[in-house]
């Protein structure tokens, strides 16, 4: 299986979106009107909001997962979604949250626009909570930096789709708790259970987050789950959190993807913390942001990620100098983060 980014034609990728597009739609026709968002369980201590942006109907929504974490009467926020349903977020973390809980931080895996799009809001309903995210995101949460122009095309679009805010994002200074090591807990806001782990490569501060007491692994968007493959239907189909549905004897599956996209990502970094996501760790469940068999039971083992990793030329390497001792094979997360302050020179 390819995780590397292709130049393939725009004419295969505008078939592939229009063909997902039409299957989901098609799965999703005839069923009962969805509920009012609500956080879910997915397992102890931890809970899932699926939100979907799709700026046109006929072409497939993109999910897109925000998580709470709970450890007795503190929790803590994992990203903050689009600003299409910032209202209602903060509507389902008021439902969710026991009266005499605390949300004791709002942690950011990257400053995308679709990972902080009800921050805004957020501040203002609660507006003692720390915003959490690593030193490599500052520029680009206080509206120092900006993933693209907000005069730009691309801004704009996101803007029309719901993707982006209307003015640029500016957290006060006051407001945010920058991450500095390459591995740290959460013990300072009452999560014992929960550490970060830098990941650098789609944006240059993101982290991913191990929740230890659910042995589960919050990608973040180190990896995503919405590359689409059409393949005959089989009787193990309903044993695979990969498979979105079944339509015409035929399955639909969401298969994983690095996402890189240009300026914000670096394609060699974002491979090694694929290969670090793989083996630098003990989890049982991987759970990415962005995945459209999400909404079912959606995620990946930590065996199938390792399956891919093996087939990575990255990932071969890495293995090769940790076989012969080099430090720049065990310690090549530290590496990326002593690098990653060179790199954001680059955006503006």
């Amino acid at each position: 299986m390819q995780l590397n980014c292709h130049h393939s034609s725009m004419r295969t990728i505008s078939a592939l979106v229009l063909l997902v597009g039409i299957a989901l739609h098609l799965l999703q026709r005839g069923r009962q009107p969805s509920a009012p968002p609500a956080f879910k369980p997915v397992t102890d201590g931890l809970y899932s909001l699926i939100q979907r942006c799709q700026p046109l109907p006929f072409l497939p929504g993109v999910p897109i997962a925000v998580y709470l974490v709970r450890e007795g009467s503190s929790w803590a926020l994992v990203d903050a979604g689009v600003p299409a349903h910032a209202g209602q977020l903060v509507e389902a973390l008021r439902v969710t949250l026991p009266p005499n809980d605390t949300l004791a931080a709002i942690i950011l895996t990257h400053s995308h626009p679709d990972h902080v799009g009800a921050l805004p809001q957020l501040l203002q309903a609660y507006p003692h909570v720390p915003v959490v995210a690593h030193e490599g995101e500052a520029p680009f949460l206080t509206g120092e930096k900006h993933y693209s122009p907000p005069s730009g095309l691309g801004a704009r679009v996101a803007r029309w789709a719901g993707v982006a805010p209307e003015t640029p994002l500016q957290v006060p200074r006051e407001r945010l708790h920058l991450l500095e090591e390459p591995l740290m807990d959460f013990s300072s806001y009452g999560l014992e259970e929960l550490v970060y782990i830098v990941t650098p490569g789609h944006t240059p501060g993101h982290i991913s987050l191990l929740h230890s007491a659910s042995h589960t692994l919050l990608a973040g968007d180190a990896l995503s789950f919405i590359r689409p493959s059409l393949r005959r239907a089989r009787d193990s189909d309903a044993r695979d959190t990969r498979v979105v549905g079944t339509l015409a004897g035929l399955t639909l599956r969401a298969e994983p993807l690095t996402l890189c996209l240009k300026p914000s990502c670096d394609r060699a970094k974002a491979d090694t913390s694929f290969c670090m996501l793989a083996d630098g760790m003990q989890y049982d469940n991987l759970l990415a942001s962005h995945d459209w068999a999400g909404g079912g039971r959606g995620g990946w083992t930590q065996a199938a990620l390792q399956a891919v990793a093996a087939s990575m030329p990255r990932c071969q390497e890495l293995s090769k100098l940790a076989a012969e001792g080099s430090p720049d094979g065990d310690a090549h997360a530290e590496y990326e983060v002593e690098e990653q302050e060179e790199e954001e020179d680059e955006y503006e």
